[in-house]
């Protein structure tokens, strides 16, 4: 397993109000922060775009 697979990862947005421990590989959102689906292919590489494009 590489450096990058043993990662945890989540995905919290803007306003979240995080109050407990949040499961690993989630999106997680709202005011209290719920879990409300895992992490897709397309979320992992959209978040890296946007972050690619913050750095130029």
């Amino acid at each position: 397993m590489t450096e990058k697979e043993k990662m945890q990862q989540q995905m919290l947005y803007g306003g979240s109000v995080v109050v407990k421990d949040i499961p690993d590989n989630v999106v997680a959102v709202g005011n209290p922060c719920r879990p409300v689906r895992p992490i897709t292919e397309a979320d992992k590489h959209k978040s890296w775009d946007k972050f690619a494009q913050s750095k130029k």
